[in-house]
This record gives structure tokens, C-alpha cells and sequence, in this order.
């Protein structure tokens, strides 16, 4: 099990000490709205690249020491076999699993076309939609992973429920979300209002945008898995001034913060003023976040549940 306890350090990338393209994107929307649709066709682009996805990998990795998960994956009986990624996007965390476990068959899923980029040989991508029935047999993965992928699902307990299943005996589900409610009660009022609406859509939706706050208790009660589930907490500061933490948790928070900067610029340009998603409403929410002391809090949640024996 050398390769499970094995933990790799490098150094992060710095991302603080000039404007990113995504706050220029958001500069030219304040000063050009007749652009808008402009910016919308950029920030559609740059949501879809890899190094955004791959540079927030890296950022979590950091947070983490190189580890896959905070769950103790060493304590396994046996080095895992199947490996199954959800919502793999970039394909990232499963390429990482790939290479430190090269005796495992690492099987990464997500609902978008996979990106043409170099992968490991005993990696596999399917495309699908988790919310449909899986080509999977039951407690058939050593390992099943996912990270921010729940939040955005319609009835996610439902979904949650079929996938547990495919978890082997013994084998660990890793859970990974955040709790988007958790802004609300740490924003200034003009950015707590685009919070609200986003809630408020989720919700009609039927999905839940603060289950990460909820996981371990998800986790608790579903079937097979009545060893307590564990949970980490990450409370990230999305503001500008982050010398009060350290370098590890300053680059999880500079990736958190351009990801929701260019992520509700995306959302509106989507929604065309529904919901209440109004031009006005992101220019109030951009200005507010670019202030000095703007001190919003995310909280994220790292779940880990093991499956007890059949």
C-alpha cells in the first residue's frame, strides 16, 4: 500500500499578484454592457478550458498535502482495483488516481465530452449522465469519488442512493460539495442578493445548493454504509486579503474565488434576466466582491463513508 500512503508536495502557482482574466472579463462587462453577449461567448469559452478545472485540482490538492482524499484510503485491506470518477470534468482527480495507483482500473465519468489531452493507459472515460441508470455492476468500485458534483443535481439523494451501491464491501465513497447558503449569512447585502436568487433557483429545481453541510448525514443513512461517515470542513475566504492563512489554503481560496467570479457572469449570460438574474444584479454583485474588504466565507465539505462487509 505504498502507493495509497504516499502523499506528493509541490509547489503552487500564485494567481494573486495581477489581475486574472476572468476579473478583466469582469472590468470590461462594468465599463461595456452593449458587449455583453460578447463576454458571455469569452467566459463560455474560458469555463470550458482545462487549466481552469486542472488549476483548482491542484489548488485542492495543495489543501489536502497531494493526498487523494482526507479519508484514510491506506486503511483498505487490499490495494483498490476499480476506481470510478463522477462528474470527472478535465478528468483531473481520476488522472492523479490513475498514476499513483497504476494497478488500478481508474474509470472516470461525466456528462460532457472528455478533453483531447494525454491520460494514463489504465485510465477510462465514459460519457453519461449519472442521474440515469449506470452501466455498473453493484459493489463493483474499490474507491467512488466525486467533487462538486451533487450541488448541481436534481433530486441528488435519489442519485446518491444508486451510486452508494456500486460500492464495493469495504470500499470507501468520497464525497466532496459545498454549502452555496453559506454566503449568505457572510456576504455584504448586494452580493447575499445574488446568492438568494441562485438558492432560490436551485431550490425550484429541485436541487440542493447547501448539501454539502449535509453529506455526513446523507452518507449515515444510506444503505450498507453503518459505520459513521466523517467529514472535513473548509471554510474559504473568497475576499482579496488572505495573509492570514496559509500558502496552501490562500491558493484553494484564489481558485474558489475566480471560479465564482466567472461562474455567475456565465450564469446570468445563461438565464437572459430570468429568475431575476438582471445585468444590474452581477455588476452589484462584481463590485461588491472586488472590494478590499470583502470577507465572504464557502464553506466545503470533504465526506468520506466506508461500506461495511456483506
Amino acid at each position: 500500500m505504498a502507493a495509497v500512503q504516499e502523499h506528493i508536495h509541490y509547489a503552487l502557482p500564485s494567481v494573486a499578484d495581477s489581475p486574472s482574466e476572468i476579473e478583466r472579463c469582469a472590468a470590461f462587462l462594468r465599463s461595456s454592457q452593449a458587449l455583453f453577449s460578447l463576454l458571455s461567448t469569452r467566459l463560455t469559452r474560458l469555463l470550458t478550458r482545462i487549466p481552469r478545472l486542472d488549476m483548482m485540482h491542484i489548488a485542492i490538492r495543495g489543501y489536502m498535502h497531494g493526498r487523494l482524499s482526507f479519508a484514510p484510503l491506506e486503511e483498505m485491506d487490499a490495494p483498490p482495483q476499480r476506481i470510478l470518477e463522477l462528474g470527472c470534468g478535465s478528468g483531473a482527480w481520476a488522472i492523479q488516481a490513475a498514476e499513483e495507483l497504476p494497478a488500478a482500473h481508474v474509470v472516470a465519468v461525466d456528462l460532457s465530452p472528455f478533453p483531447d489531452r494525454p491520460v494514463p493507459s489504465n485510465f477510462e472515460f465514459i460519457q453519461l449522465d449519472i442521474t440515469k441508470e449506470l452501466p455498473f455492476n453493484p459493489h463493483s468500485f474499490d474507491i467512488v469519488h466525486s467533487r462538486f458534483v451533487f450541488g448541481h443535481v436534481a433530486k441528488p439523494r435519489e442519485t446518491l442512493a444508486r451510486i452508494a451501491s456500486l460500492v464495493a464491501p469495504r470500499g470507501f465513497l468520497l464525497l466532496e460539495d459545498f454549502d452555496s447558503e453559506s454566503l449568505l449569512w457572510t456576504s455584504p447585502p448586494a452580493a447575499a442578493r445574488f446568492t438568494e436568487l441562485y438558492v432560490a433557483m436551485y431550490r425550484e429545481h429541485d436541487q440542493e445548493p447547501d448539501i454539502g453541510r449535509n453529506l455526513k448525514q446523507i452518507m449515515e443513512n444510506l444503505d450498507g454504509f453503518g459505520s459513521p461517515a466523517h467529514e472535513h470542513k473548509a471554510a474559504v475566504p473568497l475576499g482579496v486579503q488572505l495573509d492570514d492563512y496559509n500558502d496552501a489554503m490562500r491558493a484553494f481560496a484564489r481558485g474558489m474565488r475566480n471560479t465564482d467570479i466567472h461562474a455567475a457572469g456565465l450564469l446570468i449570460a445563461r438565464q437572459g434576466g430570468n429568475y431575476g438574474f438582471t445585468d444590474d444584479v452581477l455588476e452589484a454583485y462584481l463590485s461588491a466582491v472586488n472590494t478590499a474588504d470583502y470577507a465572504a466565507i464557502f464553506d466545503v465539505y470533504f465526506c468520506w463513508a466506508r461500506r461495511t462487509a456483506l
